[in-house]
């Protein structure tokens, strides 16, 4: 993971609505929609939600993502993490948040 470029979502995030981000780690690397071809090798991926997990709206996003990822021709193991900015929209925790990821997915 990128923790500069996370780190520089997550700064945008508490000024632009951003609504869900999608981190890969591994060997996605290309679009994620379904191929023809044989499966590839194992993905992770990482889904930051802006919001918290029991807004209707971030649960429906979140299952929506769960089923794309379940229709490809590969094994993705999707992580999600949520930022809750809708109640702290000032983001002051982004920092610890982001060494949070980076300790809880440096061996992903």
């Amino acid at each position: 993971m990128n923790i500069r470029k996370l780190n520089a979502l997550v700064r945008v995030s508490g000024t632009i609505a951003i609504q869900t981000l999608l981190l890969s780690f591994g060997t996605i690397g290309g679009p994620l929609a379904a191929s023809t071809s044989a499966p590839e090798n194992d993905a992770n991926v990482l889904v930051i939600h802006s919001y918290n997990p029991e807004l209707s709206w971030t649960q429906q996003e979140k299952n929506g993502i769960d089923e794309g990822f379940e229709n490809l021709d590969r094994s993705v193991t999707v992580y999600h993490e949520f930022l809750d900015s809708k109640r702290y929209p000032d983001l002051h925790h982004r920092q610890a948040f982001l060494e949070y990821l980076r300790v809880k997915y440096q061996d992903t």
